[in-house]
């Protein structure tokens, strides 16, 4: 559902690029990596589990694992 992932995006990528962004140092490649973890996020959607965490958790922790 393209109209779930957008909404999903525009609530957090930017928060998700801020934490790239300290973590890389860099625009381009937080810019670069915040891509890959929304791709990651959309394929990967099956195995997202609520009992664990948040959706906010979750692509933070995908993010955090692909930055460093």
């Amino acid at each position: 559902d393209r109209a779930a992932f957008a909404a999903l995006y525009d609530r957090y990528a930017a928060r998700v690029f801020g934490l790239l962004l300290r973590i890389l140092g860099n625009r381009p490649d937080a810019e670069d990596v915040l891509q890959e973890t929304f791709l990651q996020a959309w394929s990967r959607a099956a195995r997202f589990d609520p009992a664990r965490g948040s959706v906010e958790t979750w692509l933070l922790l995908l993010a955090r694992s692909r930055g460093i």
